[in-house]
C-alpha cells in the first residue's frame, strides 16, 4: 500500500485547523484568560452601577466585532480555496508529465474536465514535458505552444485540431498519431517518427482537416518545410477518413 501524503494545514477543516492551534500554542490559554480578567472587573462594576450604559457600550462594539469575524473568516476560506487549486494544478502539471502512462492520462483527463487544457486557459503552455509517456492520449484541441515535448512518446495519441507552434518535439515518438488539423507552425520536429501518422482527412462531418506547418517547421530530416513538400517522404498518412472523435468526460 503506498503512504499516504502528508496533510498539510490549508488542507484541513476550519475546526480542524483552530484545534491544531490551540493545541500547538497552549500559551494562548493564558492570554485569553488574562484579558478576559482585565476585561471582567471593569465590566462588573459597571453591571452593578448602570446596566443600561454597559448594554449600549456593548451592542455595536459586538456588532463590530462580528462583522470582523466574518470578513476574516470569508478571507481565510477564499485563500485556503485557491492554496488548494494551485497544489491541484501542479499536482497534475506534474502527473502529466510522468513516465506512467497511466499516471499521465489519467492528469491530462483531469486538466480537461476543469477546462485548463485548451486555449489560453492552458496550463500546458511552456512547460517542459521531455521523456513523458502519453501513448494513446487524447488531446484533442490541446494548447501545447511554445511547450518542450522532447523524446515524448505519443504513439497513436489523438492530437486532433492540437496547436503545438513553437513547441520542441525533438525525438518525439508520433507514428500512428491523429494530426489532422494540428498547428505545427514553428515547430521543431527534427527526428520525430511520424511513421504512419495522420496529416490530413475528412472527419465525419465532411470536414477536410490538414495539419499546418510554416516555413519556421523544422521536418524530421532537419530541413526546413516549404509550400508543396510531400509530406509522404516521411511515411505520414494524407487523405485519411474515419469519425472525428469526441472525448468523454
Amino acid at each position: 500500500m503506498n503512504p499516504q501524503p502528508p496533510i498539510h494545514e490549508h488542507e484541513l477543516s476550519r475546526e480542524q485547523e483552530i484545534a491544531r492551534i490551540w493545541q500547538r500554542e497552549p500559551w494562548l490559554y493564558g492570554v485569553i484568560g488574562f484579558v478576559f480578567g482585565l476585561l471582567a472587573i471593569p465590566a462588573i462594576q459597571l453591571l452593578a452601577t448602570d446596566p443600561m450604559d454597559l448594554l449600549t457600550a456593548l451592542v455595536p462594539e459586538g456588532f463590530g466585532i462580528a462583522v470582523t469575524v466574518l470578513l476574516i473568516d470569508r478571507f481565510n476560506r477564499r485563500r485556503d480555496q485557491q492554496l488548494q487549486e494551485r497544489d491541484l494544478k501542479n499536482t497534475l502539471i506534474r502527473g502529466t508529465g510522468s513516465l506512467s502512462n497511466e499516471i499521465s492520462k489519467d492528469s491530462i483527463h483531469q486538466l480537461r474536465k476543469r477546462q485548463w487544457l485548451c486555449g489560453s486557459d492552458s496550463l500546458l503552455v511552456g512547460q517542459d514535458f521531455s521523456g513523458a509517456n502519453w501513448k494513446q492520449v487524447d488531446l484533442w484541441q490541446a494548447n501545447l505552444d511554445h511547450t518542450r515535448l522532447q523524446w515524448v512518446n505519443m504513439e497513436r495519441a489523438y492530437i486532433y485540431l492540437c496547436s503545438f507552434r513553437n513547441a520542441d518535439l525533438e525525438h518525439s515518438n508520433l507514428s500512428g498519431a491523429d494530426l489532422r488539423g494540428a498547428d505545427l507552425s514553428g515547430a521543431n520536429l527534427l527526428n520525430v517518427n511520424l511513421n504512419n501518422a495522420i496529416v490530413s482527412g475528412i472527419s465525419d462531418n465532411g470536414i477536410y482537416r490538414e495539419a499546418r506547418f510554416s516555413e519556421d517547421t523544422t521536418l524530421p530530416d532537419g530541413t526546413k518545410w516549404t509550400p508543396g513538400r510531400k509530406m509522404t517522404d516521411f511515411n505520414m498518412v494524407t487523405d485519411y477518413h474515419s469519425p472525428q472523435h469526441v472525448p468523454s468526460y
